[in-house]
């Protein structure tokens, strides 16, 4: 939970920021920011695909693989700075949108299945009602 938490932090932070990275450290123009934004919805959009095609894995791999998109992330972001091309910021912007499509579902999908049925069950009684309600 702190890793997933820790995680979510730096991605949404990067998020908000990445028009101010795209104009002040990739001297992009507004077109090249939108394609900048673009491509980190690709990556998290490949992720997700790819996490619909597979089986379920277990709990000590789904670990593993967060802390692996974690550190591939976190290289994008540090080579991102360093960046000669707008191609190569796009690739790694990309990478940092495929960490971030890897760390909440398998988060969620752990605390699912480790979590009591009771629990559950509790919860949707709480949150189903709020949600339709907000409509």
């Amino acid at each position: 939970m702190a890793i997933s938490s820790l995680f979510t932090l730096g991605s949404t932070g990067f998020v908000y920021l990445s028009p101010v990275i795209g104009k002040e450290v990739l001297l992009a123009d507004p077109v090249h920011i939108g394609w900048l934004w673009a491509c980190l919805s690709a990556g998290i959009l490949l992720t997700t695909m790819w996490l619909i095609m597979t089986k379920p894995l277990p709990l000590c791999r789904r670990v593993w693989i967060i802390a692996a998109a974690a550190a591939v992330a976190g290289t994008a972001a540090i080579l991102l700075a360093g960046s000669p091309s707008l191609l190569l910021a796009a690739g790694l912007i990309a990478l940092i949108g495929a960490g971030s499509g890897m760390v909440n579902p398998f988060v969620s999908a752990s605390l699912q299945e480790r979590s009591p049925n009771t629990s559950w069950r509790t919860c949707s009684a709480c949150s189903i009602p709020a949600i339709l309600r907000s409509r």
